[in-house]
This record gives structure tokens, C-alpha cells and sequence, in this order.
């Protein structure tokens, strides 16, 4: 079965749960390359607007049980993965890792890879690692870098696309080491890294990266032989510049955190149930005077928060201030006096 055979085999398995055949070939590409998406990537694929029906085929997911919606920092946006073990079973990926909850970073690298995804649908894309190690000549044990998409193009062109994050690429290289000699005997092909339009500057360093790690692994007739690749234009890199900003798309992560069910049986978990109790209150950093008549008031403005103590103590007029930081020191009004503030 060709890579193509194998691709329409998924999008079947996948419309046949209720969706439609555009639906399920998105779905599919979800759920192959990141395992999370946005809802304007949909209206990209279908070619449609964001609006009505791209948000109700997304309710329906969440309604489902296909998807999680999740807040992100943009109080508009939205990121949807899909955990549905359902969903990778149709495609003979249920234990495929774009299953299990991701770190904020790994959310936005995985958006921007179905992007630089989205941006190629001349493509077949090949999933599996046997479909990848055949198109580049490659025993099927072969171990190649699973977050490299890897492509083919109407005239056979391999096409390895990398997202380029890292402002130092060190692990581009350690992945480059790692599929460069099957590239050698692969020919023609392509290598396309992807960088977001803030940092296309960063395309440079992975250029550079190419040529020194190429230069390392191979000598003699491999050298000639890249070398001759590199003329004729049977092997180059590209860039590809994602046209979309990815910072507003970082997932909220709720700060406070519940007493567990450890704290219940004995485990040491601070006063309050650990981080996550109501702390009590410190006492001030700074001790009062000695006694007098009269009563006083003080006001802490400490974190954005105020924060009232109240003294029984009397203290005399020259009173010692707290330390400097927006603090208020005045006497407590006396039936028939005026209020006094001091200001530090």
C-alpha cells in the first residue's frame, strides 16, 4: 500500500465516526502532526471563513468527547486538542504521544508545525516510520526524528520540514546527524525549515548549521558527491516564514493548586496543605515605640495590596516609619482632634 493508499485509508476510518470527508481530512492531519489546532486553521484547510460553522464543527468536538477547548492568554482565543482515544484508533495510532497534556511551549511549536504543515497540501505527507524510512531507501528498523514531517511532492521531491524555535539550533543539528546520510542517497530532496516572522533572522544560523554539520560527515566521494547535489539543485534548504503570531495562543496555567489527598494521609505539606493553603499573616517588619497615650493606625500598601494593623499600643510623636515602599503612617482620630498623616 502506497503512502497515498494509506493517507485516504485514515480519512475513511475517521469520516466514518460522523464526519465529513473535509472534516476527516483535517482531523487526520491533526491528528498525525501536532495533536492540537486552532479553529482559523480549519478555515484555512476548508477554505472558509471563520465564523458559524467553523465554530460549531469545533463545539461538536468538545461536545463529543474529541477535544478539550482550552483558555489561552488572548481572552478570544481558543486551543482545541484532540485526546479522543477513539480518534487515533481509526487512524492505528491509540498510543501516538499528541495524546497526553503538553507543556505551554510544546502547544505553540505544535500549532506552528500544523501550519508549516497547512502551508504544503502538495504534499503526501508519510506518517509512520516505515512509510519514511522507504522513501529515503532505509531499512524499516531505522530510526529517524519523529518531529520531522517528512513529504512528497508530485514528482517525487522528499521534502523534510523542521521547525526552527531555537535561537541556538543545537538540536537541529543533533537531528541532522541523524537523517543526513539517508538523505545522501536519497536524491532529490528538500529541506524546509519553518521560523515565525519575528525571528526569520534565525533562518541564517540553521543555514550555517547545514553546511558545517554536511562538511563533518562527509569527506571524499561523499563530499563530491553532495557537493555535484548542491549544483544541480538535487538538494537545497528553504525557508518557509510562518505568516501567524503565536504568543497570544500560550495556554493559561491555573497558579493555585488544591490540597491533595496526600496532605490527608500524613504527608508534610506545610501548615495550610502546603503552597496551595491560605498563609497567615508575618508580622511587620519594623517594631512600634514605647508606650504612650493615644491610639494608632497604620496602613501597608504591600503587592498591590492593602493590608491594616491596628495598635493598642501608644506611641509617642516621633514615631520610627517602616521601611520605604508606599507606606502611610497616621494617628487614630481622637474624639475632638483632626486627622494627621504623616507621609514617608
Amino acid at each position: 500500500m502506497t503512502a497515498a493508499d494509506s493517507s485516504e485509508a485514515r480519512v475513511k476510518a475517521i469520516a466514518a465516526r460522523g464526519f465529513t470527508e473535509r472534516q476527516a481530512r483535517f482531523l487526520s492531519l491533526v491528528l498525525r502532526h501536532s495533536g492540537v489546532c486552532v479553529p482559523r486553521q480549519y478555515a484555512t484547510f476548508a477554505g472558509t471563513v471563520q465564523g458559524a460553522k467553523c465554530n460549531a464543527f469545533f463545539a461538536r468536538l468538545v461536545e463529543r468527547g474529541d477535544a478539550l477547548r482550552i483558555e489561552c492568554l488572548h481572552n478570544r482565543a481558543r486551543l482545541y486538542r484532540l485526546h479522543a482515544r477513539a480518534l487515533y484508533d481509526a487512524i492505528g495510532e491509540g498510543s501516538s504521544r499528541y495524546r497526553r497534556t503538553v507543556s505551554p511551549r510544546l502547544a505553540m511549536e505544535r500549532v506552528m508545525r500544523l501550519d508549516a504543515v497547512l502551508a504544503s497540501p502538495d504534499l503526501t505527507w508519510l506518517d509512520s516510520s516505515a512509510e519514511k524510512a522507504a522513501a529515503l531507501g532505509l531499512p524499516p528498523t531505522s530510526t529517524l526524528p519523529d518531529a520531522s514531517p517528512i513529504g512528497l511532492d508530485e514528482d517525487g521531491r522528499i521534502v523534510v520540514l523542521y521547525l526552527g524555535t531555537d535561537t541556538w539550533p543545537d538540536r537541529f543539528r543533533k537531528s541532522l546527524r541523524a537523517c543526513a546520510p539517508a538523505l545522501l542517497g536519497a536524491s532529490p530532496w528538500t529541506l524546509r525549515i519553518a521560523v515565525e516572522r519575528d525571528s526569520h533572522l534565525v533562518y541564517g544560523t540553521y543555514v550555517e548549521a547545514v553546511h558545517e554539520e554536511l562538511e563533518r560527515l562527509f569527506e571524499g566521494a561523499a563530499a563530491t558527491r553532495l557537493a555535484d547535489g548542491w549544483e544541480r539543485g538535487d538538494m537545497r534548504v528553504e525557508p518557509l516564514v510562518l505568516a501567524h503570531a503565536y504568543g497570544h495562543l500560550s495556554p493559561l496555567v491555573d497558579g493555585s493548586r488544591r490540597r491533595s489527598a496526600a496532605g490527608a494521609e500524613g504527608v508534610e505539606r506545610g501548615e495550610d496543605g502546603g503552597e496551595g493553603g491560605r498563609r497567615r499573616p508575618r508580622p511587620l517588619a519594623w517594631a512600634p515605640g514605647p508606650r504612650a497615650s493615644g491610639g494608632w493606625f497604620c496602613e501597608l500598601r504591600h503587592r498591590g495590596r492593602r493590608r491594616n494593623r491596628r495598635w493598642r499600643n501608644d506611641l509617642p510623636e516621633a514615631m520610627p516609619c517602616p521601611p520605604a515602599g508606599g507606606v502611610l503612617c497616621r494617628p487614630h482620630q481622637q474624639p475632638g482632634q483632626s486627622m494627621q498623616v504623616l507621609e514617608t
